[in-house]
């Protein structure tokens, strides 16, 4: 752990380990990613990763299911699940005064599963939207670009928390009685020790499969006057109908995923594993119970390493062999500081190793050189005094300095 000034730099063990094609590939993704937000008018917030560090230092994991979101004055912020870092990102928006309503980023989190591993979410995310309409086809239609951009063979999940909101009626917390099913084993058995209304079970054990449609829950409800359902049936319908013939997509009552986050309709992409990788919906009741705003509010976001292995490129990346030159004024923490700028401003698309060991230069070059390394570089006090530092080509032995802005 470094300190600068009153922020705390966090340097977690066991990141998600990143080879140098998958880096690549993360690198496209990304790109492809900010394009398409930038197509669609989702402003882009530039958190740095102090900023982000001091906000992990009051984000305290719970049993699986929760993060606790601190201020700095240990006061409760909110909870979130580990699926979405939405209040953060919303916390930001509204104290660094950021005026657009849709907003993206590219958000690291920390999940603890045997040791610490670090994930991306690249996340699109509405606020103060003027109707339902307005995010369900913000939804789509950052799916449908994601899907195509990235060719992605995929499986769209779709499911409506409202019905289980109307079915399980008579509980102060449908969402708790949510997180209670998701957790069994034997979820229709649960169903029916539940205080549910007899013609719900029988909706409920009728579609627990997945092979059915939306024409058959609407014909099934009309039929057996299911009436407070068919609203919420109707307005799925209508977005299916505009997907239909662009995606594959089922239905499935029983995803229940999302559900500690999202109301209202919920989208979920699977690989032909059935492993996800996307999530989108609605979650204004969070802001609300967050920042006390009543405002129409929902996202989608993509984890990226989840997707590594389905992409394919062409070309490697250039690797960067940059060596740590110890000084009586230039320390590990030094060197990782601006490593960390250079990564940022000058080596986006490259893929970095740094050596920290006692190694002299030349031999450092050397074993860079065996390697196949395609560039050099060497950080030590003179770096950090200039803001300026010498990158090699190993192959021709050409020199060029670059200068960090950051610095």
């Amino acid at each position: 752990m470094v300190r600068n000034g009153n922020i705390k730099l966090d340097y977690p063990k066991g990141f998600f380990d990143l080879d140098e094609m998958q880096f690549k590939k993360y690198c496209d993704i990304e790109n492809h990613l900010r394009s398409i937000a930038s197509i669609n008018g989702f402003e882009l917030i530039k958190v740095s990763s102090a900023v982000y560090s001091r906000l992990n230092e009051y984000t305290h994991a719970s049993i699986g299911r929760y993060y606790q979101v601190k201020d700095e004055k240990n006061r409760n912020i909110g909870l979130s699940s580990d699926g979405s870092m939405s209040i953060l990102r919303y916390f930001y928006n509204n104290k660094q005064g950021y005026s657009s309503y849709k907003v993206c980023s590219n958000a690291t989190i920390y999940r603890k599963n045997k040791k610490l591993r670090e994930f991306s979410q690249f996340c699109y995310e509405i606020f103060n939207a003027s109707s339902i309409d307005e995010l369900q086809f913000n939804y789509i239609n950052l799916i449908l670009e994601i899907l195509d951009s990235l060719e992605l063979e995929s499986v769209v999940i779709l499911t409506n928390f409202n019905i289980w909101k109307i079915i399980l009626s008579r509980y102060n917390n449908y969402k708790d009685v949510l997180y209670e099913l998701r957790k069994s084993k034997d979820i229709l058995g649960m169903i029916n020790s539940l205080n549910i209304d007899p013609s719900y079970v029988k909706f409920l054990s009728k579609f627990h499969k997945r092979n059915f449609t939306i024409y058959d829950l609407l014909n099934y409800c009309r039929v057996h006057k299911l009436f407070e359902l068919i609203d919420e049936l109707c307005q799925m319908q209508k977005y299916i109908e505009y997907i239909q013939h662009r995606i594959t997509f089922q239905i499935n009552l029983f995803d229940f995923r999302g559900s500690e986050i999202f109301e209202g309709i919920y989208y979920k992409c699977v690989d032909k594993y059935e492993r996800p990788f996307l999530d989108a919906g609605t979650y204004s009741n969070l802001i609300f119970e967050v920042t006390k705003k009543n405002i129409l509010s929902g996202g989608l976001a993509v984890c990226i390493e989840a997707i590594l292995d389905r992409i394919h490129i062409s070309q490697k990346p250039k690797k960067v062999f940059v060596k740590y030159v110890g000084g009586e004024n230039f320390k590990i923490d030094d060197f990782y500081n601006i490593l960390t700028l250079i990564r940022k401003e000058k080596l986006k698309n490259h893929f970095v190793k740094e050596e920290v060991s006692s190694l002299a230069i030349a031999k450092a070059k050397r074993r860079a050189y065996i390697q196949k390394y395609d560039l050099f570089i060497a950080i030590g006090e003179r770096e950090k005094n200039s803001h300026e530092f010498m990158i090699e080509e190993l192959k021709t032995g050409l020199r060029r300095i670059l200068i960090l802005n950051g610095g």
